[in-house]
């Protein structure tokens, strides 16, 4: 089993993302070739048409890094000399946040939403819950003011 670099077993998660961006963009690229054949220049200029494609930084950092971690694997186990995947020049990851709206805003920001949505968005502003955590929740975790009396 291919482990983490801290020796932990992948997440799910992380091992469906690395098979996407492996048959999406990696293995239609370089998949004809064997790992010894494959050099720096050959992952830099995957990067580079990546981000030529107009893929965010994000993207094309999240699709060189399965091929990290295969290449990383191949040289632990000396199956390759040389990672070719080291000192890439990858393209920088900001963050796009503009703004985070003040405590004081919040209550006009849920006023202007339709009624049927203010719950859920109040949950989220109040409780600080991103989308997923959001999706996740069920009746169960929700305690009400009905049952507290």
């Amino acid at each position: 089993m291919v482990r983490t670099r801290a020796g932990e077993a992948y997440k799910p998660s992380a091992v469906r993302a690395y098979r996407q961006a492996l048959n999406h963009r990696v293995l239609p690229a370089l998949g004809a070739k064997r790992l010894t054949a494959i050099s720096k220049n050959m992952v830099q200029d995957l990067a580079d048409h990546l981000a030529a494609d107009v893929l965010s930084p994000s993207s094309v950092r999240n699709t060189i890094l399965p091929l990290r971690a295969i290449f990383r694997r191949a040289h632990q186990r000396g199956d390759v000399a040389v990672n070719p995947t080291l000192k890439l020049a990858l393209p920088a990851v900001r963050s796009r946040r503009e703004r985070v709206a003040a405590p004081t805003e919040v209550g006009a920001l849920l006023d202007a939403l339709e009624a049927d949505d203010r719950a859920v968005f109040a949950t989220a502003l109040y409780a600080g819950l991103r989308l997923g955590e959001l999706q996740a929740l069920q009746w169960e975790d929700v305690e009400s003011t009905w049952t507290r009396t």
